[in-house]
């Protein structure tokens, strides 16, 4: 008789597989509407601003305005062309 794993166990056997991805509160302090990206300041570190910050394709450019507060996707914090403005609130 073979035990055949749950859904629950083939999830958490995934999840130990990826990369944990983070992501950081930011506000939006420069647009460059040509290069669809950004330049954003952390709300837990408002001194430092990360320059060209792409933006997800799904964000309207026109809409993106100096102080709206956005989600950004880390995938490397050391390099801002491995981040991406997820959406903006």
């Amino acid at each position: 008789m073979s035990i055949t794993p749950t859904f629950n166990d083939l999830y958490k056997k995934q999840q130990k597989k990826l990369v944990p991805s983070s992501f950081k509160k930011g506000i939006i302090s420069q647009v460059n509407p040509s290069a669809h990206t950004a330049n954003i300041y952390f709300v837990d570190n408002s001194q430092n601003i990360i320059k060209n910050i792409p933006m997800a394709k799904s964000i309207d450019i026109t809409t993106v305005k100096v102080g709206l507060r956005c989600r950004v996707d880390l995938f490397d914090e050391s390099n801002p062309q491995d981040m991406v403005v997820a959406y903006l609130y």
